[in-house]
């Protein structure tokens, strides 16, 4: 046996040692319909929880199918300190989830997951008694994105949309001054997921 033989011999088992394969598999379904999400990207992604040297990044991804299934043969390191994770997004449904259940390497690791999508709110606001330019409003949303809005004058008439997880309680309060007069106000509003409620605050 020559010596380049027996490097690329050597060469060859420590890539095996060094690298485990490894299979995630399953179905991933609406968490509040339980019906399949297809076309969704789910992909493993890797890190080091000793970082040294950090790492954190996607080793493989594909796409959910008509019955929302999906498989994902990928080779994992077999040093203890990798680990590795199942992500599932997709737009513009809001869906956009990580799951750190343990993935056995060296195994076919079936793992099932429901998603909560996302549930958005458009606010209208407007100010249907003006009394000057000093007028104003604030308006927070939570827990939500974009769910805030400040404004001044006697011709407020705008739009705001926020989004949170779906079939979640979005808590809106606002804030309005007129003539020197402060009040607060809040209220509650039941956002189911996929969908877009409507309110309205006139002031």
């Amino acid at each position: 046996m020559t010596l380049l033989t027996s490097l690329l011999i050597l060469n060859s088992c420590h890539k095996e040692e060094q690298y485990i394969r490894t299979k995630v598999h399953g179905v991933i379904k609406d968490y509040y319909s339980e019906q399949p999400i297809a076309n969704a990207t789910v992909g493993v992604y890797r890190n080091n929880s000793f970082f040294n040297p950090y790492v954190d990044d996607t080793v493989a991804t594909t796409l959910t199918n008509h019955d929302g299934e999906y498989e994902i043969k990928f080779h994992a390191r077999k040093e203890d300190e990798f680990g590795y994770a199942v992500y599932v997004n997709k737009e513009p449904e809001g869906y956009n989830e990580i799951y750190h259940e343990e993935i056995k390497k060296r195994h076919s690791n079936n793992y099932n997951f429901n998603v909560k999508g996302r549930a958005w709110l458009s606010v209208h606001v407007k100010n249907i008694s003006p009394y000057d330019e000093h007028d104003y409003i604030k308006i927070t949303a939570w827990p939500a994105q974009y769910g805030r809005l400040e404004a001044y004058g006697v011709s407020v008439d705008t739009n705001i949309t926020c989004y949170t997880k779906g079939s979640n309680n979005i808590h809106i309060g606002w804030f309005v001054i007129k003539n020197s007069i402060q009040q607060y106000y809040a209220d509650t509003i039941y956002c189911p997921s996929l969908d877009t409620t409507y309110y309205t605050i006139n002031y």
